[in-house]
């Protein structure tokens, strides 16, 4: 029951006419119903919030919005120190399964990614928002395509990190005013290494020079 308070002006002066009324809510036989893939197209259907398309590579604009798998093992090479919040990676060790959505933001940069000629200055792409609204999550999407692709990564999972909590700093011996993070920076390192572990393992890196005699 719900007590409301009508205010009417009757001959100037103002009667309060008390009401009660009561809420019923009931389901509406017209709510369009969204199809789901028949037993013939799908012997086993996923829920319609799961993409069935668990690479990067093969995400478009029709998967926004659902929800994919990472692999155990790529998401310990990617992940191990840092890039998810601590809160998702709670609940993802909680369910025993990592499972990201497919933001429009990180469909953007990938087709961009694609089409972008690596000859020319490197492109820079800058995601923001507010708090809460999913850029980590983004760019976790985004370093797991770059992963796929045989991109080197190059992850900082949160700059401030290094200046707000630093373990240990030195004056920096070539550049006056600067300051080393000797700890900070080892720990970087072992996150490059484990990220770019399968490219490491054959870098298989040339450069040509053409020197005058």
């Amino acid at each position: 029951m719900i007590g409301k308070s009508v205010f009417r002006a009757l001959n100037g002066k103002q009667e309060v006419v008390k009401r009660c009324s009561k809420i019923v809510i009931r389901a509406s036989s017209t709510v369009p119903q969204m199809s789901l893939p028949s037993s013939s197209e799908n012997s086993n259907p996923l829920p319609f919030f799961r993409s069935i398309q668990n690479s990067p590579s093969l995400h478009a604009s029709n998967n926004s919005g659902q929800f994919y798998t990472i692999d155990p093992s790529i998401k310990k090479q990617l992940f191990l120190y840092g890039g998810i919040p601590k809160t998702f990676d709670e609940l993802c060790n909680t369910f025993k399964e990592t499972c990201m959505m497919i933001r429009e933001p990180a469909l953007e940069i990938m087709d961009y990614m694609k089409s972008t000629n690596f000859n020319n200055a490197a492109t820079r792409y800058c995601l923001y928002g507010k708090i809460g609204t999913g850029k980590s999550m983004t760019m976790a999407h985004v370093l797991h395509y770059g992963f796929e692709n045989s991109f080197v990564i190059v992850h900082v999972p949160w700059a401030p990190y290094w200046y707000k909590f630093p373990k240990e700093y030195s004056d920096c011996p070539t550049k006056e005013g600067m300051v080393d993070l000797p700890l900070d920076a080892v720990a970087w390192l072992i996150h490059f290494k484990n990220q770019n572990s399968h490219l490491l393992a054959d870098p298989n890196v040339k450069i040509s020079f053409k020197t005058e005699k």
